[in-house]
């Protein structure tokens, strides 16, 4: 039985073999030979010309990349130690298609050893866009010309990626960045800046991506060069936590090259002063591959003192266990210490269950809540600003509630078990929300000494000052978190399981203390007054109403005037428009060269426009293998009777696919051709009337 699998798998890899010098001798003849036509069912036989202005004379695809590459090499390519080469995207056969252009620059250094260990020196690459180089080629050529004239410890690398702002961004098509990064063999033996030119109206520095970030020597050293090269810059990621929560999305750029597990960092220049910005980091930069990396760091600068304030990993950790051993010190042994602490210790004993009570009424008024947001029709359609504001407002409405019960039953109410219970729940958030991500222990640690330092506060301003203080250090992070969040996750995060409800808890729980708190002074308010308690709550209901309709509008303000505008809401509901249009723009031809038991098909596609995006498929009608070997890259549909070539998007006007299978092989052929209009969020299509409408393409079928 073993040795008849080792037959067949042997039979395989002949076939295999025999179909590829099959096919590439048959494709470099192909032009002369005299092969067999089959006959093809087209429904695009009538080709006519297009006229209008739908092919604009602006440099794009391949012929941006030819561009480059001759401008490059008639600038460059007498330059000392620089060498220009260029990168295809995948195998395409004989056809040409656009491509990187890497220059590079070989570093000056040898390997130091180090306690008998070699540390070796981390290569830098610089990832440009092509189109960003075409417009800024005078300036692009005196930087090379000045990296040229200076030595690195270091090799360096300069990437001109194509084809990394796609026009269909679908994720479907590999950039030009990705295929670089594909073929690095070490990833830790490199550092990547993605470097783009926006002209917008301020340098911007991106470290999150979804998942992950750029580690904090990279950040520290791109810094570094923004101020010894004068240039003021954007650190908007200083909250990482939502990235490597997998909440934000981040540059998809950079994102590729992370998940690569390569050091990398996104900066959008304004202009070409860029280019002073990273002469200033050619110098600084001197790594190894043994480079720690740190991405549970945050980054403050302080402008007047011209200073920055990096607190790390480590940071954290240490300032994390002191503060969790320090409190539980207070909470669990000062705290009771002395005659007064007697008092507290037998208070607490005899009102300890209204803690356990307090947490699960205040768990069971999230669920509530969020049970009227999603059948309210009124409160169902508003954004998730409004949403989680109405949640919580409702939540803090249902715990009165509760509390007006407990005054009724006449549970014991005090206030050294609530001041007690908003301290521990404090500490708790600590060690809770540090397992998600350490950088919460900065809010959840500011907000134990807000509560540790206000403790004595109890009269009713002092504990509205109590409250505004608890929310400060959450405004940062709420911001950021709405700013880079999509709606979707948003309403995913309001709308939450058990689980989700219950972490929310964890966060919301020291304000529903402090709101029980001081809930309970008004009562003790009431009382010396001589106010009845019909009176205390009727106040106290119009009060809540009032901040119910105060905080709404408040809500409102800020979800739909500034960060629901118009611009927000297109950007994230914005589709391409897609339209069907009988125009004859692309035609298909098979030809085949017979050989024993296999054939060598040569399929060509011809178009009158430049088309955006081929896709060919082709679906076996017997139980032959479809596809044995191509020229080009193609990989198996959702079964195995199906292969779908890869094929690179802007692909020129004519392509000829070669592909070897077997003599008796019966397949039908798919091709899809999608076209680009005036309109650039618009894309023509002609297709048959069995084909359901995905993308705006050309679609026909032909059997072989």
């Amino acid at each position: 039985m073993h040795s008849h699998i080792i037959n067949m798998h042997w039979h395989t890899i002949q076939i295999k073999l025999l179909a590829a010098i099959l096919l590439i001798f048959s494709a470099s003849h192909s032009v002369k030979a005299q092969p067999k036509s089959s006959a093809l069912q087209n429904d695009s036989e009538n080709i006519t010309e297009i006229s209008g202005n739908l092919e604009s004379e602006k440099y794009e695809g391949l012929r941006l990349s030819k561009e480059i590459e001759a401008f490059l090499k008639s600038n460059l390519q007498n330059l000392h130690g620089i060498t220009i080469q260029k990168e295809d995207f995948s195998l395409t056969g004989q056809d040409e298609f656009p491509f990187n252009i890497i220059i590079d620059k070989q570093g000056s250094y040898s390997e130091e050893k180090d306690s008998g260990t070699n540390q070796k020196k981390m290569a830098l690459v610089l990832d440009f866009l092509q189109e960003d180089v075409f417009k800024r080629k005078e300036q692009f050529s005196d930087f090379i010309n000045q990296i040229a004239n200076r030595q690195f410890p270091y090799d360096l690398k300069i990437l001109c990626a194509s084809k990394d702002n796609p026009i269909i961004n679908d994720k479907k098509q590999t950039t030009g960045t990705e295929a670089f990064v594909d073929s690095v063999s070490d990833p830790t033996s490199m550092a990547i800046l993605a470097i783009r030119f926006t002209g917008e109206e301020k340098n911007v520095i991106l470290t999150g991506v979804k998942g992950s970030a750029s580690p904090a020597w990279l950040s520290k050293l791109i810094c570094e060069a923004f101020e010894d090269a004068g240039e003021d810059y954007a650190y908007p990621h200083k909250f990482l936590s939502f990235f490597r929560l997998g909440w934000h999305e981040g540059d998809a750029r950079l994102t590729s090259i992370i998940e690569h597990g390569i050091a990398s960092i996104a900066i959008n220049f304004t202009d070409s002063n860029g280019f002073k910005v990273l002469n200033r980091f050619l110098s600084v930069f001197n790594v190894t591959t043994d480079e720690e990396w740190d991405i549970h760091y945050t980054y403050f600068f302080l402008p007047k003192e011209k200073k920055q304030i990096w607190l790390t990993e480590k940071n954290f950790l240490s300032l994390g266990l002191i503060m969790i051993f320090s409190g539980l010190l207070i909470l669990f042994s000062f705290s009771f210490v002395g005659e007064k602490g007697a008092k507290k210790k037998e208070e607490f004993i005899n009102s300890w269950y209204m803690i356990p009570l307090s947490l699960l009424i205040s768990f069971l008024s999230l669920i509530l809540a969020q049970f009227l947001i999603q059948h309210v029709p009124f409160i169902k359609t508003q954004n998730p600003i409004i949403q989680a504001g109405i949640k919580l407002i409702l939540s803090f409405v249902f715990l009165s509630f509760s509390f007006m019960a407990e005054e009724r039953l006449h549970l014991p109410v005090m206030q050294f078990a609530f001041g007690y219970a908003i301290a521990f729940a404090a500490m708790l958030n600590i060690m809770y929300f540090s397992i998600f991500d350490i950088l919460f222990f900065l809010l959840f640690g500011l907000e134990y000494l807000i509560i540790y330092f206000t403790k004595g506060f109890t009269n009713i301003p002092a504990l509205i000052v109590t409250s505004i203080l608890m929310l400060l250090p959450f405004v940062p992070y709420a911001l950021t978190l709405v700013q880079y969040s999509h709606t979707k996750l948003l309403h995913s995060l309001t709308n939450t399981s058990i689980f989700g409800n219950f972490t929310l808890l964890m966060g919301v729980f020291p304000f529903h203390i402090l709101w029980l708190k001081f809930l309970t002074r008004i009562n003790i308010y009431a009382g010396i007054k001589g106010h009845s308690r019909r009176r205390v709550f009727i106040t106290s209901g119009i009060g809540a109403i009032y901040n119910l309709l105060f905080s709404f509008a408040i809500l409102s303000a800020i979800s739909n005037i500034w960060y629901y505008t118009p611009e927000r809401i297109e950007s994230e509901s914005y589709k391409l428009d897609f339209f069907e249009e009988n125009l004859g723009t692309i035609s298909a031809n098979i030809t085949k060269d017979e050989f024993s038991d296999l054939n060598s098909n040569h399929l060509e596609i011809t178009s009158l426009q430049n088309a955006v995006r081929y896709s060919v498929k082709i679906h076996a009608l017997n139980e032959q293998v479809p596809v044995y070997e191509s020229l080009y890259n193609f990989s198996s549909g959702e079964d195995s009777d199906t292969v779908i070539f890869t094929i690179p998007d802007l692909p020129p006007k004519k392509i000829t696919i070669d592909y070897a299978c077997a003599a008796n092989a019966s397949s039908e052929i798919e091709i899809e051709a999608i076209y680009r209009t005036e309109n650039k969020e618009r894309f023509r299509i002609r297709k048959n009337k069995n084909q359901r409408l995905e993308l705006c393409r050309k679609f026909f079928s032909m059997w072989i």
